[in-house]
């Protein structure tokens, strides 16, 4: 081996492969790295894998320049990024190539979450048909609002339609209701 020629490892299939000249590795059989490090997984899975007791996290990506820290996931043209935006630090995963402030999915630095004003928000719904659609399953109620805990101060919307159970319940679920507007309509 001379300096500067490429480096082959393996058994003729080349399992690992070093490109000194774009200073890029290719491993699985990859002889022609795209990128600063190529893994072909033609059977099977790729994995990293550590038997370690640190408490932080194993896989960690440093951005050290001006860039976002993100990655992205691509199959058949599909592409998901997540990552840090160098824009505002803030966390968030994109229907896309690339992280942008028009991001489906954001958790700010300061905590608040939110997604994207076009997109909806399913609970119990794989594909909402408003903003905020909640389906109800197993009789469990859709919306519960309690103050500490308490349950004489609560707000419940229960879409129950059998007939016994209430549409809207204020102020004492599991108690006595100051308001119930039944599935029916009925007031009480």
């Amino acid at each position: 081996h001379n300096e500067g020629e490429d480096i082959a490892f393996g058994d003729g299939t080349r399992n690992l492969y070093i490109d000194n000249q774009n200073n890029r590795v290719g491993m699985g059989g990859v002889t022609a790295p795209a990128g600063a490090l190529d893994v072909d997984v033609a059977l099977g899975s790729a994995h990293v894998r550590a038997n370690s007791n640190i408490t932080f996290g194993l896989l960690q990506i440093d951005q050290t320049g001006s860039g976002d820290a993100s990655t992205r996931i691509t199959r058949t043209g599909q592409s998901f990024t997540y990552g840090l935006d160098a824009l505002d630090n803030d966390f968030k995963i994109n229907n896309g190539t690339v992280i942008s402030d028009v991001s489906s999915f954001e958790i700010a630095s300061n905590g608040n979450v939110s997604i994207a004003s076009n997109l909806g928000l399913g609970l119990g719904a794989n594909q909402p048909s408003a903003k905020l659609d909640i389906v109800e399953i197993d009789n469990v109620p859709a919306i519960e609002i309690v103050h500490d805990g308490a349950s004489g101060n609560a707000v419940q919307i229960d879409m129950n339609n059998t007939g016994t159970g209430a549409g809207i319940l204020v102020g004492g679920v599991n108690t006595t209701n100051r308001l119930a507007i039944e599935a029916q309509g009925n007031v009480k």
